[in-house]
């Protein structure tokens, strides 16, 4: 009997590890490697008839302008000014490479095949050690206004790296559905997949290598997780809350 897939991508740049020093200097996330990477998926999906569902940070897409307002409005709150502060030394010094990418949802909704979700507006985990119920309602509330804004349709959530919390505030804001970060079997959904069949789409190291991706159907639990272009791809389901 044929499997189920789903496929989501979390799209986030450099704002997975918004709070690792090192994105402040070269790193092989660019926006040059960034929009091979996106490329070379869509070319994927599409050569396979794949539809996908991505996961976008919200001031990854947002831009620089929403960012410096997004951390001019956080200031005082400790939690996200640590977390924010990668971010605000890269802006001061211009060195935004690989942190924004405005145009990613309309190219993801071009297709009209493809779905926009939340990974958070900031992609702070909600997890994070004082992480309260107002910042929660914060970051949901910026995600809702920004895909109203831009008629994102955004209905389903991959909580910053995974770590789910705060899941009884999600239908407030629009947000049906969320990956799970443990299925019914104990396997954390980082390395996850639905029934059978996960398409891992490889990526050579060299960033921006032409080389054309090789894909692959494996009846087993995998993951591809790439570094050096800021997007990550696996396959896993989304509960229903």
């Amino acid at each position: 009997m044929p499997g189920t897939l789903l496929i989501s991508l979390d799209c986030e740049g450099k704002w997975g590890m918004a709070d690792d020093p090192s994105m402040l200097g070269t790193h092989r996330i660019t926006d040059e490697s960034l929009r091979w990477a996106y490329s070379q998926l869509f070319t994927m999906l599409e050569e396979n008839e794949l539809r996908a569902t991505f996961a976008v940070v919200g001031l990854f897409v947002a831009g620089p302008e929403a960012t410096q307002a997004h951390i001019r409005e956080m200031s005082s709150n400790a939690v996200c000014r640590e977390w924010l502060t990668v971010p605000m030394q890269a802006l001061e010094s211009k060195a935004t490479h690989g942190w924004f990418y405005e145009e990613l949802p309309e190219l993801i909704l071009r297709s009209g095949t493809h779905q926009v979700a939340s990974h958070g507006y900031s992609h702070l985990p909600f997890t994070s050690a004082g992480f309260t119920d107002e910042m929660a309602h914060h970051e949901l509330a910026e995600m809702q206004s920004l895909s109203r804004r831009n008629s994102w349709g955004v209905t389903s959530m991959v909580f910053p790296r995974n770590q789910v919390a705060f899941t009884h505030l999600l239908s407030r804001y629009g947000i049906e559905k969320f990956r799970p970060s443990v299925d019914d079997d104990g396997i954390a959904s980082r390395s996850m997949t639905t029934e059978s069949r996960l398409v891992l789409a490889h990526f050579s190291k060299s960033s921006m290598s032409t080389q054309k991706p090789r894909v692959s159907l494996m009846g087993k639990l995998c993951r591809l997780d790439d570094s050096s272009t800021g997007v990550l791809v696996r396959g896993s389901s989304f509960r229903l809350r």
